[in-house]
């Protein structure tokens, strides 16, 4: 006959087996994140257009959040967010468009599986050069400007 501690034991040991083996289909490391800033003018606004790419082999889905880096290295105002729904060892990833700061740096921030707004540590800046949104106009094609100036008849 086996003991009423003997079958608490194996129950236990049975639940522990089967809460470590789901906390692995929820692993995240934030080093499965890597991010990157480009110029992005789709929009016909200049744009930074934030890419986060996830290469979480069990699949848990991420919300990623971007915000202004401050001079101090804090969280500034929150400027967009994204979210990840299938992530897999290849790689997934979403772009998410704030506004353009020449040469800024954001933070990056990710909740997914264990992670809880974890802050990417390479963190993505946008390139130090301007981002123009290409003219309306082709060149060569004349714009509207004002009327030419009529020129009186002779008296």
């Amino acid at each position: 006959m086996i003991s009423k501690h003997a079958v608490t034991a194996a129950a236990v040991a049975a639940t522990t087996a089967v809460l470590l083996a789901s906390g692995d289909a929820n692993a995240s490391s934030i080093g499965d994140f890597t991010a990157k800033a480009t110029c992005d003018t789709s929009t016909g606004e200049a744009r930074a257009a934030i890419t986060v790419t996830d290469k979480d082999p069990s699949g848990t889905p991420a919300d990623i959040t971007v915000r202004i880096r401050m001079a101090v290295g804090t969280d500034g105002e929150t400027v967009g967010t994204g979210h990840i729904d299938h992530p897999t060892a290849a790689g997934a990833s979403t772009t998410i468009l704030v506004p353009w700061l020449q040469g800024y740096q954001w933070n990056v921030s990710v909740t997914a599986g264990n992670l809880v707004d974890e802050r990417l540590t390479d963190l993505p800046i946008s390139p130090d050069t301007p981002c123009v949104p290409a003219s309306s106009h082709p060149s060569g094609t004349p714009t509207a400007g004002p009327a030419p100036r009529r020129r009186r008849p002779p008296p």
